[in-house]
């Protein structure tokens, strides 16, 4: 405890700095409230954050092709078939269809629409 150079038994926000888990301190933001820190690590992106970032950007490269056959709306409302079958194909398809491949593409989207619009 106090400002002991050496590890304590548990980590401690005021007092001593050194602790037997990841330094935390108390750093003071704009609105004067205390904002815990971690020192020596720096923040990184987790593994789920990049699955959110590929499904993101899978799902525009579809909406890029998709919205030339389709009524861009349609795309983006959760109630009508386009949708469905856009993110299907995006996001679930095991196929995992290169979006560059409009032919094959537009094919399987087709074909989900309908699947979508008759289910």
């Amino acid at each position: 405890p106090g400002n002991s150079r050496y590890p304590t038994s548990s980590p401690h926000i005021r007092g001593s700095i050194h602790s037997h888990s990841p330094t935390t301190r108390v750093k003071r933001n704009d609105s004067n409230h205390p904002t815990p820190f971690v020192r020596g690590f720096a923040p990184t992106k987790s593994p789920i954050t990049k699955e959110i970032t590929a499904d993101i950007n899978r799902l525009q490269s579809f909406t890029s092709l998709l919205k030339t056959i389709s009524n861009e709306k349609d795309l983006f409302d959760s109630s009508t078939p386009q949708y469905a079958a856009r993110t299907w194909i995006a996001l679930e398809d095991s196929m995992q269809l290169d979006p560059e491949n409009t032919f094959f593409v537009t094919q399987r989207y087709a074909m989900a629409v309908l699947y979508f619009s008759t289910s």
